[in-house]
């Protein structure tokens, strides 16, 4: 999606909702032991709605 997941992390921490239901779990990814940060499904959308489009680096584009 061309964010930067550290800088939305710290958005997730700041957000008063998103941020008293975010755990950061540890997940076998690809053979290996990662930590990743994750949210209930029912906050998703809030979560995509506040991601700024004008700010996202595009890696590909709609014809």
């Amino acid at each position: 999606m061309g964010l930067q997941w550290e800088a939305q992390q710290k958005r997730v921490r700041r957000d008063p909702v998103l941020g008293t239901c975010m755990s950061i779990t540890n997940m076998q990814v690809g053979g290996q032991g990662r930590q990743v940060t994750t949210i209930p499904l029912r906050y998703l959308n809030g979560f995509l709605s506040g991601i700024d489009v004008n700010r996202v680096r595009r890696t590909y584009g709609c014809t």
